[in-house]
């Protein structure tokens, strides 16, 4: 069996899973079993049992001085207004939580601070509004219409200029 992708292409014989023939098999064993294998010939580290699985919700052990401070930084930075650490923090609150939302900043603090160090730069805050305009806007846009007209809702979209826009 063969899978290409642009200029890659993964070759390799897929045994039967579970007494079912590769030609009857689902697509998605028999690309795992593929990618796998490649992963593996390429050299990369390759966990079995960990595909597709959640690890759980629990953080590994380490600095428990680290942890405390990195808990401080993030508290204090999920309440600063107009950055980004705010803007990720109020984002994932809302979906699964304070906890986990206190943790994902501290992660990113870390990250940056891994970054800062490595590239010794200064930090770069990417703005409260980086959630919005990471993506293409007026595709956006559309979709948030096509939202309104399953609803039942009649819209007409117009773009402002850049200089009457408002700060949400």
């Amino acid at each position: 069996m063969t899978v290409s992708w642009q200029d890659s292409v993964i070759r390799g014989a897929v045994e039967a899973v579970d007494g079912i023939d590769c030609a009857y098999a689902p697509r998605r064993t028999v690309l795992d079993a593929l990618l796998v294998e490649a992963a593996a010939a390429a050299g990369a580290e390759v966990r079995l049992g960990y595909a597709g699985k959640s690890k759980g919700g629990k953080t590994r052990k380490g600095s428990k001085w680290l942890r405390l401070y990195l808990h401080e930084a993030a508290r204090a930075a999920s309440r600063t207004k107009g950055t980004y650490l705010s803007a990720q923090y109020s984002r994932i609150k809302a979906r699964r939580g304070p906890a986990k939302a206190r943790v994902a900043v501290e992660h990113s603090i870390l990250v940056a601070l891994f970054h800062m160090l490595d590239r010794d730069e200064p930090y770069h805050d990417l703005g409260a509004d980086y959630f919005t305009h990471r993506r293409d806007p007026a595709r956006h846009a559309q979709r948030l219409a096509a939202q309104l007209d399953a609803l039942g809702y009649d819209t007409v979209i117009t773009r402002r200029p850049d200089n009457q826009a408002t700060a949400a």
